[in-house]
């Protein structure tokens, strides 16, 4: 499991959302799935495909069919804030990588390409969807 804060450097996001009020909802959402991702890891069932998945979270978000029109949205908007360069690489890392990239817990290969704030702003709306979608 990944370090999300300490008493003394609060999560990515939580700074994200104070430096930028009109984006507080989706950042709170963004930590609530991110939450769920790394501590509801036990069989669950999906209420949009009826596949029992392991993590529901991640299953919403990068597996079931019915999150693919929000993925392609979150892809497209990543290839125009972010760049084709970052896009490709971004694109060969694992899905857990990722989610940290997507979470702002884990930049250090991606730094050359763009900065943090940009992907947060990016990724905060799309996971926000997810949430609403799947009730999460």
């Amino acid at each position: 499991m990944i370090q999300i804060s300490d008493p003394l450097s609060p999560c990515t996001l939580w700074t994200f959302s104070r430096y930028n009020i009109n984006m507080q909802l989706q950042c709170r959402s963004a930590v609530v799935l991110m939450c769920r991702q790394f501590t509801e890891l036990y069989p669950q069932y999906c209420p949009r495909c009826c596949i029992v998945t392991e993590n529901k979270t991640f299953h919403c978000i990068y597996e079931c069919l019915y999150s693919e029109v929000a993925r392609a949205t979150l892809w497209r908007n990543l290839i125009e804030k972010c760049g084709s360069s970052f896009f490709s690489v971004f694109m060969t890392l694992s899905p857990e990588q990722q989610t940290y990239i997507l979470y702002g817990q884990d930049h250090s290969e991606l730094n050359t390409y763009v900065d943090l704030e940009t992907i947060l702003d990016v990724t905060v709306c799309f996971l926000h969807t997810i949430r609403l979608m799947y009730d999460l």
